[in-house]
C-alpha cells in the first residue's frame, strides 16, 4: 500500500474539494459564529471587537485570505512606534502577518493570514485554518493592546 492511498487503493482526493464561499460559510456556521455577506459578496464577521473578512484569492481561487483590523484609534504620531511593534511580531511569528499604516488621520494595524490550496482541501483543514486565522489574529491584537492600554480600554467601552 502506498503512503497516500487507502487500503483499497483509492486516493484520498475524494475527500478534498476546492475552496469556495459556501464552504467558508458552512465552516463558520458549524461553530454558530455570526457572519454577514456584504454587497460585494464578501464574508465578514466580528470577533472580540475586531472585523474579520474571509476572501478567496488567486487565479484559480485557491488561496484562503483572512484579513482583520485591530479596532483601536491611534494618532498618526504613533505610527513609528506601532511599526516597531508590528515588526517585532512579524519577526517572531508565522501568522498572522501584521501591517501598520496611516490611510487617513489615524494609525491602524491590519492582520492577514493566507494559505494556498492548489489541490483543494478537506473540511477539517478549512476549519483548522479558519480557527487559526481568528485565534492568532486575536492573539496579535491582545498583544498590541498591552502596549496601548488606554486605547484598548476606550475601544472596549465603546462596543
Amino acid at each position: 500500500m502506498g503512503y497516500f492511498t487507502k487500503p483499497d487503493g483509492v486516493l484520498f482526493a475524494a475527500e478534498v474539494a476546492p475552496l469556495n464561499n459556501e464552504r467558508i460559510q458552512a465552516c463558520l456556521a458549524s461553530h454558530d459564529w455570526q457572519y454577514r455577506i456584504d454587497v460585494d459578496g464578501d464574508i465578514g464577521g466580528w470577533w472580540d471587537g475586531h472585523w474579520f473578512y474571509f476572501f478567496i484569492r488567486g487565479l484559480d481561487r485557491e488561496i484562503l485570505s483572512v484579513h482583520s483590523r485591530w479596532n483601536r484609534d491611534l494618532p498618526k504620531s504613533a505610527l513609528e512606534n506601532l511599526i516597531h511593534h508590528v515588526n517585532e511580531w512579524n519577526y517572531d511569528r508565522l501568522w498572522p502577518k501584521l501591517a501598520a499604516r496611516c490611510p487617513k488621520d489615524n494609525a491602524i494595524v491590519a492582520a492577514s493570514f493566507g494559505v494556498n490550496y492548489p489541490h483543494g482541501l478537506t473540511d477539517a483543514q478549512l476549519d483548522e485554518h479558519v480557527r487559526c486565522a481568528i485565534a492568532t489574529s486575536l492573539e496579535a491584537f491582545a498583544w498590541l493592546d498591552a502596549f496601548y492600554p488606554a486605547e484598548a480600554a476606550a475601544a472596549r467601552q465603546a462596543e
